[in-house]
């Protein structure tokens, strides 16, 4: 279940990386430890006794509860407490982090936003806007996004006035199937018909090969794995992975998972065989629902489709199979009305009130408050972290020679013990003070090591120039009266270069007068180390 952020940029539609540069942001984080909220697509606008709501709660990794108005929500711990969030809010937690991704890509603010659904409750979806601070300007269906994705920079599309070419997209996502057929004119799309599944999507696919996998640990292992959310998580990932290079691989695939429970390894085996049988009704379904698209939605059958476009397909070949055994010259379905009762249990609900949106608002505004504090101490620590072994490294090599690095080392190692024990989780101005003590040691000992990478050069700039001025003073005493002024208000300026570059390494500060006698030239400086003076007092 992933998310994608794109901005208009340079005349086109770019996606922006997130921190990770990875285009594709998973909901349930990349650096996900503890707690994990995923899979809460099909529980948007839906109460907790929804028969939808029972179904899925067994698969989920975390508890579902019921709220004050009767609407499904997540207990997830949050600051040492429990803390019961609804759907709209956990979306807008991951609407949030969208944001950052995208205001750290475009270095600017963003407010106003266009969201892709798929059949979620679109005033559920609106409110989670909200409650991240963001102007939803249009909810645009998945069918709709994809459609235009294909036409609008498409070339060789017939004019207004022919027959459109009729496109049909089969979208198999994570939570959903989609169908839609769209006919295309140049610069005009028209979307025909659609028709989806809430129900199955990629993550049922993973879920038969979980329950599978399952039922060979207990067999082979001993071990319930369904009794451990944790082991369910890390299976779950596995499978997803797995279903990922069946695709594209007929020979057999192990699963290996390490540690998996109590410190024990397992592994298995499957291939894509075993796999097409297991999801053999899924796969039924997939082609039933393409048909029924055709026969009794519009009156446009597979022949009449220029092309079939599968996005984020599981079973494509499967697919393409279906497709292209259809003969060329068949006959249009004739049009055939049904009129069926549909049993219908769901239960949606309406839009949230003001004073409750108000209140998860400001929820939100505290949460995003508290989590830019944690950024900060996190970042606070990981510069002690840093500093304490870059100055480590550097007292082993270059630094070794400019300190007595016993009490140096000493807070570097007590440092790095701290950091691991009580100090693992402390308050950000401790962390700062823990800085601030190694860099009262390090501070100086990179001063004097720049310094002493600095001073050679610049006291052969310097000598250079003295030497320069002795030949002037020379020229003077022969005679050569004529073009001493100029000679020496030029190398003046030299002078007063290279004594703007000591100042950070020479304590240079000032220059004060120049005195030229019969055989030496004598530059004054205030601020001066005694060493320097003695240095151009003896140059000749």
């Amino acid at each position: 279940m992933n998310c994608c952020i794109a901005v208009v940029k340079r005349g086109g539609i770019e996606t922006v990386s997130n921190e990770f540069t990875d285009r594709c942001t998973p909901t349930i984080g990349n650096a996900a430890k503890r707690q994990v909220v995923s899979h809460f697509k099909r529980l948007h606008g839906r109460l907790f006794q929804d028969h939808s709501v029972q179904a899925e709660k067994a698969s989920l990794p975390y508890d579902l509860v019921p709220l004050n108005d009767g609407k499904v929500g997540v207990k997830v711990m949050y600051l040492d407490q429990e803390h019961h969030f609804s759907i709209e809010q956990v979306t807008a937690m991951l609407l949030t982090k969208l944001k950052d991704i995208a205001e750290a890509n475009l270095q600017k603010k963003v407010v106003k936003c266009v969201i892709a659904v798929r059949f979620c409750t679109r005033a559920s979806v609106l409110d989670a806007a909200k409650i991240a601070g963001l102007n939803c300007l249009k909810l645009m269906n998945d069918s709709t996004a994809v459609a235009l994705n294909y036409g609008i920079y498409k070339e060789g599309l017939p004019g207004c006035d022919e027959n459109p070419k009729i496109v049909a997209f089969v979208d198999m996502g994570h939570s959903a199937l989609q169908v839609s057929v769209c006919a295309f004119n140049k610069g005009k799309l028209k979307v025909l018909s659609t028709a989806f599944d809430p129900y199955l999507g990629g993550k049922d696919f993973d879920q038969r090969l979980v329950e599978y996998f399952c039922a060979e640990f207990k067999s082979k292992y001993k071990m319930d794995v369904k009794s451990k959310a944790r082991a369910m998580l890390r299976l779950t990932q596995e499978c997803e992975k797995l279903k990922k290079l069946m695709s594209s691989n007929s020979t057999d695939i192990l699963l290996n998972i390490e540690c998996f429970i109590s410190d024990k390894d397992v592994c298995e085996k499957m291939n894509r065989y075993v796999s097409v049988r297991l999801l053999c009704k899924n796969l039924l379904f997939v082609s039933h629902l393409v048909k029924y698209l055709n026969m009794y939605c519009i009156s446009v059958s597979l022949s009449d489709c220029h092309t079939i476009i599968l996005t984020d397909i599981v079973c494509s070949s499967q697919m393409n199979e279906e497709v292209n055994n259809h003969p060329p010259d068949a006959k249009k379905a004739k049009m055939k009305v049904k009129h069926v009762v549909l049993p219908i249990e769901e239960t949606f609900t309406q839009q949230l009130p003001k004073d409750r949106l108000s209140n998860y608002m400001e929820q939100e505004s505290k949460m995003i408050q508290q989590d830019c504090q944690e950024k900060e101490r996190n970042n606070a620590k990981n510069a002690v972290e840093e500093n304490v072994y870059y100055y480590k490294l550097k007292l082993e090599g270059l630094y070794q020679t400019f300190i007595n690095a016993q009490a140096f080392s000493e807070l570097l190692n007590g440092t790095e013990n701290w950091l691991y024990e009580e100090g693992a989780d402390q308050d950000k101005q401790t962390y700062i003070n823990k800085l601030e003590e190694i860099h009262k040691l390090g501070k100086p000992l990179q001063n004097r090591y720049q310094e002493s990478i600095r001073r050679p050069k610049m006291f052969e700039e310097l000598s250079a120039k003295i030497q320069s001025y002795m030949t002037i003073m020379e020229e003077y005493k022969n005679g050569v009266r004529i073009s001493f002024l100029s000679h020496f208000l030029c190398h003046i300026s030299h002078l007063i270069w290279i004594n703007h570059a000591l100042q950070g390494t020479l304590e240079c500060r000032e220059l004060v007068s120049i005195r030229c006698n019969s055989n030496r030239v004598i530059i004054f400086f205030t601020k001066t180390k005694t060493f320097f003076k003695k240095l151009l007092l003896k140059i000749k």
